[in-house]
């Protein structure tokens, strides 16, 4: 059996998971079950969502089903690509099981500054992971790339580590962190995006109070601008993993979920970040995010006073 731990959970898995912190709890919280996808088969990539279940199938890979938060069950293709599908089990696949155990799943990265996570949200290709590793290269501890899990339960939000990978394009490497791209493995075939490993100095304790989310965007200058609460409500949302799940409106545990989105939003400020698109001032971003962290931590930026009423 191959057990792992991730996002404060012990994973027992049939699929080997190298990405993955070993653990070596006998007992696990989640259960990976690997079948092969039946000869028949006609798969048509799409998702579909029920009561404590997620379903997950793509045509090149193979059918994933979520229940209730402990067990993925997948459907190979005997023959696909190991890493090919890592991807999205590490990734849609996790944060729909993560989603369905209560937490609050943003597709974001995250590093530790001074013991407090920060994390970057964006579009595609805007720089989340990018600046995340241009702070892990100024050695902040990196908590997690692609996925955010900020915990459930009363009090301040914390988030939990996810594993030590990057996933960086090869210039973005190159930039932040001084690699060859060509000395790191690709993610798969056909997957422009390499795997860089981020062991030294991962936070692996989880309960990492989380203190504030940056929503990159791109402008003339380098400027960092606190978000008012409202929208960022509407952020929040926006960088939802599971925001195909959000418009499931027949889902009796919307509201509730959606008052945890308001109160994260009135707790945690969200501070847009312009910038320039350009690796060169990537020391430049690094140090108006230790500043601001600094300033947060001294208590001189304006504390937060508005709610969210939804």
């Amino acid at each position: 059996m191959n057990a792992y731990i991730a996002y404060g959970l012990h994973i027992h898995s049939d699929i080997v998971l190298p990405e993955l912190e070993r653990s070596d709890r006998a007992t696990p919280d989640v259960r990976i079950h690997r079948r092969i996808l039946p000869a028949s088969a006609v798969l048509h990539t799409h998702h579909e969502y029920g009561p404590g279940v997620a379903m997950y199938e793509w045509s090149d890979i193979g059918r994933f089903r979520v229940v209730d938060g402990t067990e993925i069950h997948a459907e190979l293709d005997p023959n696909v690509d190991a890493r090919l599908v890592r991807l999205p089990l590490l990734g849609t696949v996790m944060a729909a099981l993560l989603h369905q155990r209560g937490f609050l799943v943003l597709h974001a990265s995250a590093v530790a500054i001074e013991g407090q996570g920060v994390a970057f949200v964006g579009h595609k290709g805007w720089g989340k992971s990018t600046t995340a590793a241009a702070l892990y290269a100024r050695g902040h501890a990196m908590i997690t790339d692609d996925i955010l899990a900020v915990a459930p339960g009363a009090g301040a939000p914390e988030v939990a580590a996810g594993f030590p990978q990057l996933k960086l394009h090869p210039a973005s490497a190159q930039a932040a962190l001084g690699d060859d791209p060509s000395a790191l493995p690709e993610l798969a075939d056909r997957v422009s995006k390499r795997a860089r490993t981020a062991r030294d100095g991962f936070q692996a304790a989880t309960g990492v109070p989380l203190s504030a989310i940056y929503v990159l965007g791109k402008g003339p200058q380098l400027a960092a601008t606190e978000i008012p609460v409202q929208q960022a409500f509407v952020e929040l949302l926006r960088y939802s993993y599971n925001v195909s799940q959000l418009r499931a409106v027949d889902d009796p545990g919307l509201p509730a979920l959606f008052r945890r989105y308001a109160d994260l939003a009135t707790h945690v400020p969200l501070w847009s970040l312009q910038r320039q698109e350009d690796l060169h001032a990537l020391s430049d971003i690094a140090q108006l995010i230790e500043s601001r962290t600094r300033e947060d931590r001294s208590g001189t930026n304006a504390s937060i006073s508005a709610t969210v009423r939804v």
